[in-house]
C-alpha cells in the first residue's frame, strides 16, 4: 500500500442556474449534477490515478449514496475494506449552487458519517494491514480526534505524513486546540494564503504579485518552528513556494493550465506531493512536478 488517506467522502449534489435566488424566492435552474467528492475520497482518488495503491479510512451512511459512492471506489481500485457503513447517520453531501453568470457558488457541507469516523476505525485499519507504512495524507474535513490518532499513529511509525489543512479551522472547530499537535506529527503542510494566516496567526499581506512569494517566507519559517518538516505554501498563479533542507526557501512558479472544473483543485494540491515519498525521488524535485 503506496498511500492511506484518512477523511472525509461527500456526494455533491450540484444546482446551475444564472442567478443566485434571493431570499425566500424560488427559481428555475438550468441543469443537474451528481459528483463525487469530499476532501479526503478526491485525494484518494487522484493518488489512485497517479498510480498508487491507496486505501481510504471513512465511513458513509447505510443509503444510496454511500453504497454508489462505495461502488465507484471500487471500481477504480481503492482499496475500501476501511470504509464501514453508519447505522446512525446519512452518508454526507455537499449541496453546491452555482452561477453561470460569473461562475460563482455557494456551498452547504452536512458531514453526516464523516463525522462518526473514529479512533477504533484507524486502529482496525492498521490491525487489517491496509493502512500505508508510506505515506499518509490527512485533512480538517472528517472527525478531528480520529484525524490526529491517524497523524500521529504514522509519525510513531515513520510514516510520511502530509497535512492538508483545509477547510482552515475557526476558533470554535475541533481542529483548533489540536493545531499545536497537528503540526508537530507532520512532515509536510501545504495550506493556501489563508490557511497559513489561520494556521501561524500571521495575517494575509496586500502586497504585489511579484513580492508575494518573499511575503510568505514567515509563514514558512513559523510553520518550521512547529516541527513542521517541509512547509509549503500554495500561492495560486504565483506558484508553491517550500522551507526545504539546504536551503532558504524554494520558489516553483505555476505552469498554465486549461481549468476545466475547479471544485476538486483546492483538495488535490496535496497529491502532487506523493511522487517523490512513494517513489524516493528529491524533494524539491516533486515540489516542482505539478
Amino acid at each position: 500500500m503506496d498511500l492511506t488517506v484518512v477523511g472525509s467522502i461527500n456526494t455533491d449534489l450540484i444546482c446551475y442556474s444564472g442567478r443566485f435566488p434571493l431570499p425566500g424566492e424560488t427559481i428555475e435552474g438550468t441543469k443537474f449534477a451528481v459528483g463525487y467528492g469530499g476532501k479526503g475520497a478526491n485525494q484518494c482518488v487522484a493518488a489512485r490515478k497517479l498510480g498508487a495503491a491507496v486505501s481510504l479510512v471513512s465511513r458513509v451512511g447505510d443509503d444510496a449514496f454511500g453504497r454508489n459512492y462505495l461502488e465507484y471506489l471500487n471500481r477504480i481500485g481503492v482499496e475500501t475494506g476501511t470504509v464501514p457503513l453508519s447505522t446512525t447517520a446519512a452518508s454526507g453531501v455537499a449541496i453546491i449552487t452555482v452561477e453561470q453568470t460569473f461562475g460563482n457558488n455557494h456551498i452547504i457541507i452536512v458531514p453526516g458519517a464523516n463525522n462518526e469516523i473514529s479512533v477504533e476505525d484507524v486502529d482496525e485499519a492498521v490491525k487489517k494491514g491496509l493502512v500505508s507504512q508510506k505515506v499518509m495524507v490527512c485533512q480538517f474535513e472528517a472527525n478531528a480526534d480520529a484525524t490526529l490518532h491517524a497523524m500521529e499513529w504514522a509519525k510513531a511509525h515513520d510514516v510520511l505524513t502530509i497535512l492538508d489543512p483545509a477547510p482552515a479551522p475557526s476558533s470554535h472547530s475541533a481542529f483548533a486546540p489540536l493545531l499545536p499537535r497537528f503540526l508537530a506529527a507532520s512532515s509536510i503542510v501545504c495550506p493556501n494564503e489563508t490557511e497559513a494566516a489561520v494556521l501561524t496567526g500571521i495575517p494575509r499581506w496586500e502586497v504585489q504579485p511579484d513580492q508575494i512569494p518573499e511575503a510568505s517566507i514567515p509563514w514558512l519559517l513559523d510553520l518550521w518552528k512547529r516541527g513542521v518538516k517541509y512547509p509549503l505554501v500554495t500561492l495560486g498563479m504565483s506558484g508553491v513556494i517550500a522551507l526545504l533542507p539546504r536551503s532558504e526557501s524554494t520558489l516553483i512558479t505555476a505552469v498554465d493550465v486549461r481549468v476545466l472544473h475547479c471544485d476538486q483543485l483546492p483538495d488535490d494540491k496535496a497529491i502532487f506531493h506523493l511522487r517523490a515519498p512513494v517513489h524516493a525521488k528529491a524533494m524539491d524535485t516533486t515540489v516542482g512536478r505539478r
